[in-house]
């Protein structure tokens, strides 16, 4: 039996910042479709905002480096 051979993978520190864009949608349709109380509506926005202000903080604070060199050949 042949071994596989292991694959690389960035870690998701090093992946960029994601915002939650589908995340705050489905829950605003969720709410909406099951005629949540107004009090659910400001909780979950209020961990939406937190949620959204992380990762805007996240995606100014991050910077741009080459992880791949031309002569890395596990890559390709």
């Amino acid at each position: 039996m042949s071994k596989l051979k292991e694959r690389k993978v960035f870690k998701d520190h090093d992946l960029p910042t994601r915002f939650p864009l589908w995340q705050t949608i489905t829950c605003w349709l969720a709410l909406d479709h099951w005629n949540a109380p107004q009090w659910l509506y400001g909780s979950m926005g209020l961990i939406f905002l937190i949620l959204w202000l992380i990762a805007i903080k996240n995606f100014s604070n991050q910077e741009s480096v080459e992880f791949l060199n031309d002569d890395d050949e596990d890559f390709k």
